[in-house]
């Protein structure tokens, strides 16, 4: 098998039978090579050589390292991650959410092993779909851009709504838009409304999304607010 960044996992987890349970559900009937290493030592090492993995799924304790240092060394390297926990608590689940990774799966066994895979599979059904990310701001574009790529879409941006409408005319086949409500010239219920007269429900998924508690974004018995959340 020809290796490359889509289809080459890498696991690191000091608990080789949890690594096992997880390479084993991984091979068993999807497209990919594993990559076992059981310290952060030889995660570094490897790395050094090797970074371009589609995936890491990582224990958040590993030997010789603070959870921080080796979620951090992982993520610096481009890698989207999966953390595996012993515990969770409030404290360890809102510093594993603080940081930009796929997600986070507490150890128990062989079903920990079998959500790992579900979430694997999701970020290769992922890759084939196109994401439209509006927005007037260029700091939340590329917050946005980046959340999506790490969730493996395809991601395309548009500053305003003339050119999002011009994006969905060039790519017919978007499938995800995200759009802000409070935008000059063209706001985000205008930018669905118009999104809706081209695509139904089932041909694509609208998000708005706003810094502002307006009522108007909230589900009341109007159109805009059905149209916005739509």
């Amino acid at each position: 098998m020809e290796e490359n960044a889509r289809n080459s996992i890498l696991i690191i987890e000091n608990n080789k039978a949890i690594s096992n349970f997880i390479k084993r559900d991984l091979v068993s009937d999807m497209d990919v090579d594993v990559f076992q290493v059981f310290s952060y030592d030889e995660a570094k090492e490897l790395l050094e050589k090797k970074s371009d993995f589609f995936v890491a799924v990582m224990g958040l304790v590993l030997k010789n390292t603070s959870r921080r240092e080796s979620v951090d060394y992982v993520l610096s390297k481009g890698i989207p991650s999966i953390v595996l926990t012993g515990t969770l608590d409030e404290q360890v689940r809102s510093e594993i959410l603080s940081k930009n990774v796929i997600n986070y799966v507490v150890k128990r066994g062989p079903e920990s092993a079998a959500y790992v895979k579900k979430l694997i599979s999701r970020l290769c059904m992922n890759q084939s779909i196109k994401a439209l990310v509006v927005d007037d701001s260029d700091v939340t574009r590329k917050h946005y851009k980046e959340l999506l790529g790490n969730h493996r879409y395809q991601v395309l941006e548009a500053e305003n709504g003339n050119a999002a409408l011009k994006k969905l005319k060039e790519h017919g086949d978007i499938k995800l838009a995200i759009a802000d409500y409070r935008m000059p010239r063209m706001d985000g219920v205008e930018i669905v409304t118009r999104i809706r007269n081209m695509f139904g429900k089932s041909e694509m998924i609208v998000i708005g999304i706003s810094a502002n508690g307006d009522s108007l974004l909230y589900p009341q018995p109007n159109r805009a607010a059905r149209l916005f959340a739509s």
